[in-house]
């Protein structure tokens, strides 16, 4: 590593110096879309790592679609039951059905 190559043999040394450009590199800031691009590049690392990693055990991609479609059906089901509770509280006629709470 180069922080090790810069300081060898002193961990503390070495830990110090990674915390200070972490710190420099993400919390920096917001100015407009100047710091958009670290995001950008983080998400698409990680979608490159889950495809490679998707690749290699295509039963994750099984796993993953399977818990898309379960996910889906529990807010279908959560959004049911919240209108039916709506409706039995309270006339749905006369609200406005955006406000439920």
């Amino acid at each position: 590593m180069v922080i090790e190559a810069l300081v060898p043999g002193d961990d503390d040394l070495v830990a110090e110096v990674a915390a200070k450009m972490f710190r420099y590199i993400w919390q920096r800031p917001f100015g407009g879309l100047a710091a958009l691009w670290k995001y950008q590049l983080v998400t698409g690392i990680l979608l490159v790592a889950a495809g490679v990693v998707i690749l290699l055990v295509p039963a994750i991609l099984v796993a993953l679609v399977a818990a898309l479609v379960m996910l889906a059906g529990t807010s279908l089901i959560a959004s049911a039951l919240r209108a039916r509770r709506f409706e039995r509280s309270q006339d749905a006629s006369q609200s406005d059905p955006l406000q439920w709470w």
